[in-house]
């Protein structure tokens, strides 16, 4: 999936021609997220008035998830197990989320993070990729406690990612879980 200048694009890892816009005339588009076992694809515009949406994967469905509220929404993070969007937003230094269904949106940090632009949940944590302070940082996903800086002094800083075999496990009943979903692509 690929967040391009008004749209979100699929493609293909494997045949580099094989692509499909999946939503269009959308502004700007700044962030993206795939939850595969829940369908749902996330995605985020800093248009005014910035927006961040909900899709099924194939781009369908899309609708309003967070509308208020937001500057600069760059980063998105599913939790894969609690069913909540985290994101981040690098104008206003805030770390939020909101159930995967909308509704009332939980702010986690407003205060310790200049210009959050990269976000990956594991476990019980939210890491936050800040690009104006140089750092990683982690903070509670359930709670809003004082960041813990990980690592700090780091130049060009633009996203974190957690790498671990149990931060996405593929759901037994998943329709792609058997023979890629009898998918040709």
């Amino acid at each position: 999936y690929i967040a391009n200048t008004g749209k979100v694009t699929v493609v293909q890892v494997d045949n580099s021609r094989w692509r499909r816009d999946l939503v269009r005339g959308l502004g700007q588009v700044a962030g993206l997220a795939v939850d595969p076992n829940a369908g749902l694809l996330f995605f985020s515009t800093v248009d005014r008035p910035a927006r961040i949406y909900r899709a099924a994967l194939d781009g369908r469905n899309a609708s309003v998830l967070v509308e208020r509220g937001l500057s600069l929404p760059y980063a998105l993070a599913p939790d894969f197990a609690a069913r909540k969007l985290y994101f981040a937003d690098a104008a206003l230094g805030k770390l939020q989320s909101v159930e995967y269904g909308g509704g009332a949106v939980t702010t986690l940090l407003s205060a310790g993070l200049a210009s959050p632009i990269g976000l990956a949940v594991y476990k019980y944590s939210v890491y936050v990729a800040d690009g104006r302070l140089g750092s990683v940082l982690r903070t509670s996903k359930w709670w809003s406690t004082a960041p813990t800086v990980l690592r700090s002094g780091l130049t060009a800083l633009a996203q974190v990612r957690v790498y671990a075999a149990d931060a996405q496990t593929v759901a037994e009943n998943h329709p792609c879980a058997r023979q890629n979903g009898d998918c040709s692509h």
